[in-house]
């Protein structure tokens, strides 16, 4: 499993708000509630195929959660690049959407719109645990990133939401943390609550 997916699966949340729950990923802007974190210039990863920069947000509405990630990673070894450049996002799209921000490759002061260029990201359509028996429903999003070259940096930034009717109008928050032998010189953490509209 690559550190996209590892992230992936750790930014699990709970929405509504503009998102309809969907089996294709949308695109759109950043939502207006995020804290954008900048990225420093001249930043390089102090762990081998670990990311420079992982910040996740997340914001409670009433009984949804909207659960924001903003990666990027340093492609400074042909390895790092031959691993990371494909991008694999799951959600459950019965529950909530898989929105793409933005995908971005920086190659010194030059920065490189993935999305503008045309290229979309995939829904790959079959169930993980079916070997077992295992009915999930989570789809999983894929990009093969054309283009890169080592000493890129990879931004990606993206949100997923879900609504989980079992929880009977209340809201959970999960998230997990990345443990060593991963190093993230730039990370952070923010929950916040939105005002809840009659």
């Amino acid at each position: 499993m690559n550190i996209w997916r590892r992230v992936a699966f750790g930014a699990v949340a709970i929405i509504s708000g503009p998102a309809i729950a969907g089996d294709v990923p949308l695109y759109d802007t950043v939502p207006s509630w995020v804290t954008s974190v900048k990225l420093a210039q001249g930043q390089k990863q102090s762990a081998a195929g670990g990311p420079i920069l992982l910040d996740l947000q997340q914001r409670i509405e009433g009984p949804t959660v909207w659960s924001f990630v903003d990666m990027a990673i340093s492609l400074d070894t042909p390895e790092a690049l031959s691993q990371s450049n494909n991008i694999t996002l799951p959600w459950n799209p019965d529950k909530g959407d898989l929105i793409v921000h933005q995908l971005t490759i920086i190659r010194g002061t030059e920065e490189i719109d993935v999305l503008a260029s045309g290229q979309k990201f995939t829904v790959l359509r079959r169930e993980q645990q079916l070997e077992r028996r295992e009915l999930t429903g989570i789809l999983t999003a894929t990009i093969a990133v054309e283009g890169l070259r080592v000493g890129d940096i990879l931004r990606l930034r993206f949100s997923t939401t879900m609504k989980d009717k079992a929880l009977n109008g209340r809201a959970q928050v999960i998230q997990s943390l990345i443990a060593e032998p991963f190093v993230i010189p730039t990370a952070g953490y923010r929950l916040g609550r939105g005002l809840i509209m009659p």
